[in-house]
Formats: structure tokens, C-alpha cells, sequence
């Protein structure tokens, strides 16, 4: 019986590290994505504004720049999402364990 107790509540205990863990991590992400875009936008934007963009490499480069920027942020959201429900998920499932 006191067996059975110990072993639900670190399962328990285990669940509730892992979330924080995880919360911890997401955190600190959240707290990098804001920094990396806005460097990497006001270098695009200081490319722009330094070169000729009438000549094609130019151009080329500027678009290419952009098209990283959106595709950064993109796969950012998109990991984020997944991130979000496995989170509701994690949190459904630890309030159904309550010691």
C-alpha cells in the first residue's frame, strides 16, 4: 500500500519536473525569437538602405534575405503551435493526477 503511494507520487513529482522543464525552455525561446528577427530585420533593412537595389544581385539578395526571415519566423510559429497543444495536453493530463 505505502508502495503504491511512493510510486504514484513520483510519478507525479516526475510529470510536474518535466513541465517545467519545459515551460523553462519555451521561455527562454520566447525570449531569443524577438531578439534574432529584430537583428536580422535591421540588417535587411540596413542592406537596403545602403545598396543600389536597381541592380539585380541586389534585388536578388534583398528578396532572398526577406524570404529567410519569413521562413525563420514561419517554422518558429509552427513549432510554437505544436509546443502549445502538447502543453495543454501535458496540463490536461497532470491535473487529472493530483496527489
Amino acid at each position: 500500500m505505502i508502495g503504491l503511494f511512493v510510486n504514484v507520487y513520483l510519478v507525479a513529482k516526475n510529470k510536474r519536473e518535466k513541465i517545467k522543464t519545459s515551460s523553462i525552455t519555451e521561455i527562454r525561446i520566447m525570449k531569443k525569437l524577438p531578439d534574432e528577427l529584430a537583428n536580422d530585420l535591421y540588417q535587411t533593412m540596413a542592406f537596403a538602405e545602403t545598396q543600389h537595389l536597381s541592380t539585380a544581385n541586389n534585388k536578388e539578395s534583398l528578396l532572398a534575405n526577406l524570404e529567410a526571415i519569413h521562413q525563420n519566423h514561419k517554422y518558429f510559429q509552427r513549432e510554437q503551435h505544436d509546443r502549445n497543444r502538447y502543453f495543454v495536453y501535458t496540463e490536461s493530463k497532470r491535473n487529472d493526477v493530483r496527489i
